[in-house]
């Protein structure tokens, strides 16, 4: 049975067990962690990166195919097959939408870095394939703070500060289109601050800025909306947005409360808030899986966090001794990934911080 002939719905509450960890990798050394984890688009891969400045891809296929086949999985995940180290750390990626594990020339992902063009780096060689350098009105070299592809197109999607860009990926070079965010700096108009980050769907992006800014923005970068967290569900700064169908897109800040939703064809209020307190200033990631209903996040208690926006259950379980930084829902089946981890100046540096696979109960449909 082909992987995306079926759906399912997480099974959540009382009577139903909670998400089983069957992999795990070896600790992280002293001090490092993983900041974030993406799942490749054919499921088979992996793409996190460390707090080191590691970008490093581990292949999951082994334990992908051995959940799908109803065999044993292997309890520990390998060495990430590669290892790309980055002086001035990754600031975003995202993988190539047409990736397949067996097409090589396919294996590719967008990243950028501070005070370097975005680059598309073969996931194979680790090779880099291609440049895509924006500037600003300066003539100043901008690096990318949000990555994002464009569904099943070959374009992708980066913000900069108070700025956004449109590049083809089959094109090396300078921007199909460039766009400020706002009429001028002293407008009160459009949104403010550097892009953290961006997400398509349905031929729309929606775009947020660590000052709090929410936009929608067309194919062409033209401003459809923009708007502002309400008060009462505030923090400092939106860090994460996920689209859960065409029309709703969830949000998440730092320094907040409540994870919210909005649907954005009315956007005067927000249709969905979750609670899951973030007190610090790191970014706690969120993810949907495969069909929108279901909302995934990482807590600061060591926690993920299961929404079912249908049923409105919510369900909260351990998954770490340390902050939950990242959660990535798998494309096809409900597999989760976590990883742990938090900057520690002073006291417990101990803590073991991992990557970590969990298959969560379902049911499912043909």
């Amino acid at each position: 049975m082909d992987a995306a002939s079926y759906a399912y719905e997480y099974c959540l509450g009382d009577g139903h067990r909670a998400p089983t960890c069957i992999a795990q990798s070896a600790a992280a050394e002293a001090g490092d962690f993983l900041r974030s984890v993406r799942w490749s688009p054919d499921g088979n891969a992996l793409a996190a990166v460390s707090d080191s400045g590691a970008l490093e891809i581990h292949d999951m296929s082994g334990i992908v195919e051995a959940y799908y086949g109803g065999q044993e999985v292997a309890s520990e995940i390998g060495p990430p097959a590669l290892s790309v180290p980055h002086a001035s750390g990754v600031l975003a990626y995202s993988w190539y939408p047409h990736m397949q594990s067996q097409a090589p020339e396919t294996c590719c992902i967008v990243e950028s870095s501070r005070d370097h063009p975005v680059q598309l780096r073969d996931t194979k060689s680790g090779r880099v394939r291609a440049s895509y350098p924006a500037f600003d009105d300066k003539d100043g070299l901008m690096s990318a703070s949000a990555l994002d592809f464009s569904g099943q197109q070959q374009h992708f999607l980066a913000g900069y500060d108070a700025c956004l860009a449109r590049f083809d990926v089959m094109r090396p070079g300078l921007p199909l289109v460039q766009r400020g965010l706002s009429p001028s700096r002293r407008s009160r108009d459009g949104m403010k601050g550097l892009v953290s980050c961006v997400a398509q769907r349905a031929g729309v992006a929606a775009c947020a800025t660590f000052a709090g800014h929410l936009g929608l923005r067309s194919a062409d970068l033209e401003d459809i909306a923009s708007w502002q967290v309400p008060v009462e569900y505030r923090g400092a700064g939106v860090t994460d947005l996920r689209w859960a169908s065409d029309v709703v897109v969830w949000a998440a800040q730092r320094r907040a409360k409540y994870l919210v939703a909005w649907d954005v064809r009315d956007l005067r209020s927000p249709v969905m808030a979750v609670e899951r307190p973030a007190r610090g200033r790191q970014r706690l990631a969120i993810d949907c899986d495969r069909t929108g209903r279901h909302l995934v996040a990482g807590t600061e208690d060591g926690s993920v966090l299961l929404y079912d926006t249908k049923t409105e259950m919510c369900q909260v379980s351990v998954a770490a001794d340390d902050v939950v930084a990242a959660v990535a829902a798998h494309p096809y089946y409900p597999i989760l990934a976590t990883a742990s981890g938090q900057r520690l100046f002073s006291g417990d540096a101990t803590k073991l911080n991992c990557l970590k696979i969990w298959t969560i109960e379902s049911q499912y449909f043909i």
